[in-house]
């Protein structure tokens, strides 16, 4: 079997580029559904804990799939935090003190979406 050709490997890579690109632009939809999530939890709905927690989940593994390794590792403490917030009631001062855990994961989305210099 031959190896892969510079031009498929180019190709690939070009490829891949373009779903990493795709994956930057869809950041700032994702943190205005986690935003919302996170709100209507403030708000006592448990459900959208749940789904904030998915949201925060898939951003955990999709940052290192795209080379964002800021985002996976915020995310991932986020997951964690939030995961042991779902073992009990509902809690609003314990779902507060994870805002500035949300406000890191906006800041690590800021960074990847600036231009570069």
């Amino acid at each position: 079997m031959e190896p892969t050709s510079s031009r498929e490997a180019s190709s690939l890579t070009e490829r891949l580029d373009q779903l990493r690109q795709n994956y930057l632009r869809e950041l700032p939809a994702k943190l205005t559904a986690l935003t919302l999530a996170w709100e209507q939890a403030q708000a006592g709905d448990g459900a959208a804990l749940e789904t904030l927690r998915l949201l925060v989940h898939k951003l955990a593994g999709s940052g290192t799939m795209f080379r964002c390794p800021a985002i996976s590792a915020v995310a991932h403490t986020l997951e964690e935090e939030l995961d042991q917030l779902l073992e009990h009631p509902l809690d609003p001062v314990r779902l507060g003190a994870l805002r500035p855990e949300l406000d890191r994961l906006a800041s690590a989305v800021a960074a990847y979406l600036e231009p570069s210099t």
